[in-house]
């Protein structure tokens, strides 16, 4: 399995249902990378739209771009502690267009992109808990590296195996500067 495959599955199967028993309006949710046609693919890959969500009480849909993220217990105090931000690639090895690129342009050009973005990080695997989840309008994330760019940190970027650079954003900072972004913790 893959780690996209993962990562859908834990959005799918533990990040959304959290969501649902938390308040979050009921609907229906379609994960386009399950879809094997060609306007899901295409969404996908050139918009980063992870999932089209239908909305239970009206006619309104949204699209979402979702990232999930693994914790594993601190060897400082022996506790979970997520890192309780936006993690927005910024540069790849290969040089390929990045997500923090495509984003900026779609917003500056109004081409489409995600509604919204939602940011998970669970415990121990892709298949555990809920520590921490927070959505945001894309436009509004996007916004801070023109009107707030001071509480961008490229310095403190996280890295993977595969040598991919993120801008972190602190949901907290977000908030006191006023940002509509929803925030369930239970850390």
């Amino acid at each position: 399995m893959s780690y996209q495959t993962d990562k859908n599955n834990a959005f799918v199967e533990i990040v959304y249902p959290y969501l649902l028993k938390n308040g979050f309006a009921k609907g229906e949710l379609l994960s386009l990378e399950k879809e094997n046609d060609k306007l899901s693919s295409m969404l996908d890959k050139f918009a980063g739209i992870d999932y089209v969500y239908k909305y239970s009480d009206n006619d309104k849909i949204v699209t979402f771009a979702a990232r999930c993220q693994k914790m594993q217990v601190s060897g400082y105090n022996n506790k979970y502690e997520p890192y309780n931000t936006f993690s927005i690639r910024r540069k790849k090895d290969n040089n390929v267009t990045t997500e923090k690129e495509k984003r900026l342009m779609a917003i500056e050009e109004a081409l489409v992109y995600p509604t919204h973005t939602i940011q998970a990080f669970l415990k121990d695997s892709l298949n555990g808990e809920v520590l921490s989840v927070a959505i945001i309008r894309t436009d509004e994330l996007y916004s801070v590296y023109k009107k707030h760019p001071a509480i961008v940190s490229s310095n403190s970027a996280r890295t993977g195996g595969d040598n991919n650079f993120f801008d972190v954003i602190h949901w907290s900072e977000l908030k006191n500067y006023g940002y509509k972004i929803k925030i369930w913790d239970e850390t």
